[in-house]
Protein backbone atom coordinates (compact mmCIF):
# COMPACT_ATOMS: atom_id res chain seq x y z
CA UNK A 1 0.00 0.00 0.00
CA UNK A 2 1.59 3.29 -0.74
CA UNK A 3 1.78 6.34 1.67
CA UNK A 4 0.43 9.97 0.50
CA UNK A 5 3.77 12.06 -0.17
CA UNK A 6 3.65 15.29 1.87
CA UNK A 7 3.36 18.24 -0.15
CA UNK A 8 3.01 21.87 0.45
CA UNK A 9 0.41 22.42 -1.87
CA UNK A 10 -3.33 20.77 -0.86
CA UNK A 11 -4.30 18.08 -2.32
CA UNK A 12 -2.05 15.21 -0.80
CA UNK A 13 -0.21 13.68 -3.84
CA UNK A 14 1.15 9.85 -3.25
CA UNK A 15 2.89 7.64 -5.42
CA UNK A 16 0.31 5.20 -7.41
CA UNK A 17 0.64 1.24 -6.91
CA UNK A 18 -0.79 -1.64 -8.99
CA UNK A 19 -4.42 -1.07 -7.33
CA UNK A 20 -4.73 2.40 -8.68
CA UNK A 21 -3.92 1.40 -12.26
CA UNK A 22 -7.72 1.55 -13.29
CA UNK A 23 -8.35 5.05 -10.74
CA UNK A 24 -4.86 6.54 -12.79
CA UNK A 25 -6.19 5.60 -16.36
CA UNK A 26 -10.19 6.96 -15.94
CA UNK A 27 -8.84 10.31 -14.43
CA UNK A 28 -6.53 10.57 -17.59
CA UNK A 29 -9.31 9.38 -19.66
CA UNK A 30 -11.72 12.04 -18.37
CA UNK A 31 -8.78 15.07 -18.32
CA UNK A 32 -8.36 14.13 -22.10
CA UNK A 33 -11.45 13.04 -23.83
CA UNK A 34 -11.77 15.93 -25.98
CA UNK A 35 -7.84 16.96 -26.07
CA UNK A 36 -6.86 17.48 -29.62
CA UNK A 37 -4.20 14.82 -29.81
CA UNK A 38 -6.69 12.39 -28.32
CA UNK A 39 -8.99 13.29 -31.28
CA UNK A 40 -6.63 13.21 -33.96
CA UNK A 41 -5.54 9.51 -33.26
CA UNK A 42 -9.08 8.10 -32.31
CA UNK A 43 -12.07 10.91 -33.32
CA UNK A 44 -14.75 8.41 -33.10
CA UNK A 45 -14.04 6.27 -29.86
CA UNK A 46 -14.95 8.61 -26.85
CA UNK A 47 -13.50 5.11 -24.38
CA UNK A 48 -10.22 5.26 -26.41
CA UNK A 49 -8.56 7.65 -23.97
CA UNK A 50 -9.35 5.65 -20.88
CA UNK A 51 -8.08 2.43 -22.57
CA UNK A 52 -4.90 3.56 -23.83
CA UNK A 53 -3.81 5.08 -20.14
CA UNK A 54 -5.03 1.70 -18.62
CA UNK A 55 -3.02 -0.25 -20.86
CA UNK A 56 -0.08 2.27 -20.24
CA UNK A 57 0.32 2.46 -16.90
CA UNK A 58 -0.13 -1.20 -16.42
CA UNK A 59 2.22 -2.03 -18.95
CA UNK A 60 5.13 0.22 -18.72
CA UNK A 61 4.42 3.59 -16.35
CA UNK A 62 4.35 1.74 -12.89
CA UNK A 63 6.89 -0.41 -13.02
CA UNK A 64 9.17 2.67 -12.68
CA UNK A 65 7.95 4.25 -9.79
CA UNK A 66 7.02 7.74 -11.04
CA UNK A 67 3.22 7.50 -11.57
CA UNK A 68 1.53 10.09 -9.12
CA UNK A 69 -2.33 10.48 -7.80
CA UNK A 70 -3.80 13.00 -5.89
CA UNK A 71 -5.55 11.25 -2.58
CA UNK A 72 -9.34 13.02 -3.35
CA UNK A 73 -8.61 10.76 -6.98
CA UNK A 74 -9.15 14.00 -8.59
CA UNK A 75 -5.71 14.45 -10.84
CA UNK A 76 -2.72 12.07 -11.78
CA UNK A 77 0.23 12.12 -13.53
CA UNK A 78 2.71 9.99 -15.48
CA UNK A 79 6.56 10.25 -15.76
CA UNK A 80 9.87 8.79 -16.99
CA UNK A 81 12.55 8.45 -15.03
CA UNK A 82 16.64 9.76 -16.43
CA UNK A 83 17.45 7.34 -18.70
CA UNK A 84 14.06 5.35 -19.51
CA UNK A 85 12.49 6.05 -22.65
CA UNK A 86 10.07 4.47 -24.90
CA UNK A 87 12.13 2.25 -26.39
CA UNK A 88 11.67 0.03 -23.32
CA UNK A 89 8.28 -0.60 -23.29
CA UNK A 90 7.63 -4.40 -22.89
CA UNK A 91 7.04 -6.16 -26.03
CA UNK A 92 3.39 -7.42 -24.52
CA UNK A 93 2.51 -3.40 -23.81
CA UNK A 94 2.90 -3.00 -27.28
CA UNK A 95 0.79 -5.61 -28.13
CA UNK A 96 -2.06 -4.11 -25.92
CA UNK A 97 -1.60 -0.71 -27.59
CA UNK A 98 -1.43 -2.41 -31.47
CA UNK A 99 -5.02 -4.52 -30.17
CA UNK A 100 -6.16 -1.26 -29.08
CA UNK A 101 -5.34 1.00 -31.79
CA UNK A 102 -6.47 -1.86 -34.94
CA UNK A 103 -9.92 -3.28 -32.97
CA UNK A 104 -10.92 0.29 -32.39
CA UNK A 105 -9.53 3.26 -33.83
CA UNK A 106 -7.90 1.05 -37.09
CA UNK A 107 -4.62 1.46 -39.19
CA UNK A 108 -5.01 4.89 -39.88
CA UNK A 109 -5.05 5.41 -36.43
CA UNK A 110 -2.12 3.41 -35.20
CA UNK A 111 -0.02 5.03 -38.17
CA UNK A 112 -1.12 8.46 -36.63
CA UNK A 113 0.37 7.15 -33.36
CA UNK A 114 3.43 6.23 -35.29
CA UNK A 115 3.89 9.15 -36.91
CA UNK A 116 3.48 11.04 -33.21
CA UNK A 117 5.96 8.85 -31.59
CA UNK A 118 8.62 9.48 -33.97
CA UNK A 119 8.08 13.19 -34.04
CA UNK A 120 8.40 13.61 -30.62
CA UNK A 121 11.43 11.23 -30.12
CA UNK A 122 13.42 13.83 -32.79
CA UNK A 123 13.19 16.39 -30.17
CA UNK A 124 13.11 14.67 -26.72
CA UNK A 125 16.45 16.18 -24.57
CA UNK A 126 19.76 14.13 -25.17
CA UNK A 127 20.86 15.21 -21.79
CA UNK A 128 19.26 12.96 -18.84
CA UNK A 129 15.89 14.53 -17.74
CA UNK A 130 12.70 13.46 -16.20
CA UNK A 131 10.02 13.38 -18.70
CA UNK A 132 6.39 14.15 -17.94
CA UNK A 133 4.30 12.25 -20.26
CA UNK A 134 1.21 12.63 -19.16
CA UNK A 135 -0.76 14.93 -16.31
CA UNK A 136 -4.47 15.98 -16.26
CA UNK A 137 -7.49 16.70 -13.74
CA UNK A 138 -10.89 15.60 -13.63
CA UNK A 139 -12.91 18.43 -15.69
CA UNK A 140 -14.86 19.15 -12.39
CA UNK A 141 -12.08 19.62 -10.31
CA UNK A 142 -10.12 22.30 -12.58
CA UNK A 143 -8.97 25.31 -11.01
CA UNK A 144 -7.91 23.85 -7.54
CA UNK A 145 -3.84 24.26 -7.89
CA UNK A 146 -3.90 20.05 -8.60
CA UNK A 147 -2.19 20.12 -11.93
CA UNK A 148 0.13 22.49 -9.91
CA UNK A 149 0.58 19.84 -7.02
CA UNK A 150 1.18 17.37 -9.24
CA UNK A 151 4.15 18.99 -11.06
CA UNK A 152 5.80 19.94 -8.27
CA UNK A 153 6.33 16.14 -6.83
CA UNK A 154 8.77 15.53 -9.69
CA UNK A 155 10.24 19.03 -9.62
CA UNK A 156 10.99 19.62 -6.55
CA UNK A 157 13.25 16.32 -6.81
CA UNK A 158 14.74 17.86 -10.17
CA UNK A 159 16.38 20.75 -8.14
CA UNK A 160 17.32 18.73 -5.53
CA UNK A 161 19.64 16.78 -7.71
CA UNK A 162 20.11 19.03 -10.58
CA UNK A 163 18.04 17.36 -13.43
CA UNK A 164 16.05 18.76 -15.85
CA UNK A 165 12.76 18.36 -16.54
CA UNK A 166 10.56 18.10 -20.12
CA UNK A 167 7.74 17.91 -21.50
CA UNK A 168 5.39 17.88 -24.82
CA UNK A 169 2.39 20.20 -24.32
CA UNK A 170 -0.48 20.44 -26.82
CA UNK A 171 -2.59 23.15 -25.25
CA UNK A 172 -1.92 26.08 -25.77
CA UNK A 173 -3.95 27.51 -22.26
CA UNK A 174 -0.80 25.57 -20.17
CA UNK A 175 2.06 27.77 -21.75
CA UNK A 176 1.88 30.20 -19.50
CA UNK A 177 1.51 28.08 -16.26
CA UNK A 178 4.03 25.50 -17.74
CA UNK A 179 6.48 29.25 -18.37
CA UNK A 180 6.17 30.42 -14.15
CA UNK A 181 7.09 27.00 -13.15
CA UNK A 182 10.25 27.48 -15.40
CA UNK A 183 9.89 25.54 -18.90
CA UNK A 184 11.01 27.35 -21.58
CA UNK A 185 9.67 26.63 -25.40
CA UNK A 186 12.54 25.07 -27.12
CA UNK A 187 10.73 24.18 -30.37
CA UNK A 188 7.21 24.55 -31.83
CA UNK A 189 5.77 22.50 -34.71
CA UNK A 190 3.02 20.74 -35.56
CA UNK A 191 2.23 16.94 -35.55
CA UNK A 192 2.12 14.94 -39.19
CA UNK A 193 -0.71 14.42 -41.07
CA UNK A 194 -2.63 17.36 -40.01
CA UNK A 195 -2.40 16.85 -36.42
CA UNK A 196 -2.57 19.43 -33.98
CA UNK A 197 0.27 22.47 -32.51
CA UNK A 198 2.69 21.20 -30.28
CA UNK A 199 5.26 22.75 -27.72
CA UNK A 200 8.47 21.36 -27.21
CA UNK A 201 9.79 22.65 -23.47
CA UNK A 202 12.63 21.66 -21.16
CA UNK A 203 13.07 23.05 -17.73
CA UNK A 204 16.36 23.38 -16.14
CA UNK A 205 17.26 22.42 -12.44
CA UNK A 206 16.28 25.97 -10.34
CA UNK A 207 19.06 27.40 -7.73
CA UNK A 208 15.90 28.79 -5.97
CA UNK A 209 13.49 27.46 -3.44
CA UNK A 210 10.78 30.01 -4.49
CA UNK A 211 9.89 28.74 -8.05
CA UNK A 212 8.71 25.84 -7.61
CA UNK A 213 5.96 26.34 -4.46
CA UNK A 214 4.85 30.14 -6.25
CA UNK A 215 1.70 28.58 -7.86
CA UNK A 216 -0.50 28.12 -5.06
CA UNK A 217 -4.30 27.86 -6.45
CA UNK A 218 -3.47 28.06 -10.01
CA UNK A 219 -4.24 24.81 -12.55
CA UNK A 220 -4.28 23.51 -15.90
CA UNK A 221 -6.17 21.96 -18.22
CA UNK A 222 -5.51 18.52 -19.46
CA UNK A 223 -1.76 18.71 -21.43
CA UNK A 224 -1.13 15.52 -23.72
CA UNK A 225 2.77 14.48 -24.09
CA UNK A 226 3.83 11.85 -26.94
CA UNK A 227 2.42 8.39 -26.28
CA UNK A 228 4.63 5.41 -27.61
Amino acid sequence: MTEPIKSRLQPLVRKAGRADVELVAQILGEAFRRDAVMTYLSPNWPEFTTCLYYSMVRRFFLKHHHVYVTADGSGAALWLPPGVTFKSYPFWGKLDTLWIFLSKVGYQGYRRLQALARYSEAYHPAEPHFYLNSIGVRPNKAGRGIGSALLQEVLSRCDREGIPAYLENTNSRNLPLYERFGFQVTTQGRLPHGGPPIWFMLRPPSTTSDQQFALHGQDLGAAHRASQ
